[in-house]
């Protein structure tokens, strides 16, 4: 469990910093951009963290945390199987 949770959280660390990276070189973001997706990234990070506390003693933990595992998963699969709702396009347009 231990090796599990050294992985998810190393993992977790690459995308968080190397997010910018690649919406910069791949996406084709520019600056401001990037900032106002760090400043996004923040904001939702901050209002889940000021109410994780209420929701675990609202639903429980265990209930919690299989609700926020099914979501990412539903979340990635409906991007992956090409119904995000961001309009990106792969590959990114020439500079």
């Amino acid at each position: 469990m231990l090796v599990v949770a050294f992985f998810e959280s190393f993992s977790t660390i690459l995308i968080e910093r190397g997010i910018y990276f690649f919406t910069c070189h791949a996406l084709g973001f520019g600056d401001r951009a990037n900032l106002l997706l760090a400043l996004a990234f923040g904001l939702v990070y901050a209002a889940a963290a000021a109410g994780s506390h209420r929701l675990t003693r609202r639903f429980g933990e265990k209930a919690l945390l299989v609700f926020t595992l099914a979501a990412q998963f539903f979340v990635t699969l409906a991007i992956w199987r090409g119904r995000s709702p961001c309009r990106w396009r792969w590959p990114p347009p020439a500079r």
